[in-house]
């Protein structure tokens, strides 16, 4: 087996950084309903679609406003090309929690556990 160990500064600073792969980890799901890990994955992977539903109503809420106040106004291409840039910035962590499912480590019963997911074992 390949196993790397870092040493002492740069293990800390990957433990404080973690929260940069999944950035659900923040908001701590457990606490909002997401305990599963079915439920969990899956609003990880419908975060863009979240993203991209807030870009969108912030959108239309420029438009109304800007009406009025027109320095608030914001064109639909600006906000599509804000929501590529932050998808393309989040896409490691999209695609990290997307490879997830096949990152397995061998079981003490003999067979394999999700490495996100101790409790769950792998085919």
């Amino acid at each position: 087996t390949f196993s790397v160990s870092l040493p002492t500064p740069s293990s800390s600073l990957t433990n404080a950084l973690s929260f940069t792969v999944d950035l659900r980890n923040i908001l701590h799901p457990e606490c909002a309903e997401f305990y599963e890990y079915s439920t969990n994955f899956t609003a990880g992977l419908l975060t863009p679609i979240y993203f991209a539903i807030i870009v969108a109503i912030t959108w239309a809420i420029s438009i109304v406003v800007g009406r009025w106040w027109h320095e608030i106004r914001i064109r639909w291409c600006v906000a599509l090309s804000f929501y590529g840039a932050c998808y393309s910035t989040f896409f490691v962590s999209i695609a990290n929690l997307t490879l997830n499912l096949f990152a397995c480590y061998p079981h003490p019963n003999g067979k394999s556990s999700l490495r996100s997911a101790p409790q769950l074992l792998c085919y």
